[in-house]
């Protein structure tokens, strides 16, 4: 019986990949169309991975060094600027609401997010979700980590954890921490959908307990 349930945010409750998407290459347009489009490669090759991983790789690729804590920030900050507003708009995956309303009185249900933990607790706040979770877990943290707090935390067992993850991050940190899995997206192997709206089904014997 899943117990506990830890969700990434962009692709699995807010429709804001596109937002960061677009930022990552708006950010990189100063470097070059090369170099705007390897990261945006990059970037959609690496969902769920924390942007300064990202812009580490690109000085290191493209600049062939490392990039000083001022560069970090600068592109961080120019990154926030451009996806916040999008993000904040973003409409909820299908499903996703009806999943929270209906669970979050039952279990424990956490964000566990590749954003980085300030903002993560900004977008939480501005569309009212903080209500439905009792952590909101970001980075630089990662989220295998998270995972294995949230079971020391509830004092659970690795299969009474459900990860919900669109990105192979998301399925990586599960395989790790041998919690269960269940996918927006395609994880041949896995449980998974295009949305989250048969979740609920999935969960089985909690909604019977309703």
């Amino acid at each position: 019986m899943t117990r506990v349930i830890a969700l990434d945010f962009d692709g699995v409750i807010l429709e804001s990949n596109s937002a960061k998407t677009f930022a990552f290459a708006e950010v990189m347009r100063g470097f070059g169309p090369q170099a705007s489009a390897a990261m945006l490669s990059h970037h959609l090759e690496n969902r769920g991975v924390s942007r300064y991983a990202k812009f580490d790789w690109f000085y290191r690729t493209f600049l062939d060094r490392d990039p000083t804590d001022g560069e970090l920030a600068d592109l961080n900050s120019r990154f926030n600027t451009l996806s916040m507003e999008a993000i904040l708009r973003a409409p909820f995956v299908a499903g996703v609401e009806d999943l929270l309303e209906r669970f979050s009185g039952r279990m424990p249900l956490y964000v566990v997010s590749g954003t980085p933990q300030p903002e993560i607790n900004q977008i939480v706040g501005a569309r009212n979700l903080g209500r439905f979770f009792r952590k909101v877990l970001g980075t630089p943290v990662t989220k295998a980590e998270h995972l294995r707090n949230i079971l020391v935390w509830e004092k659970a067992a690795p299969d009474e954890v459900l990860m919900v993850g669109d990105a192979d991050t998301d399925l990586n940190a599960a395989l790790e921490t041998g919690v269960r899995f269940y996918g927006r997206g395609d994880f041949p192997g896995h449980p998974c959908a295009p949305d989250l709206r048969g979740l609920p089904e999935f969960l089985g014997s909690c909604l019977e307990t309703a």
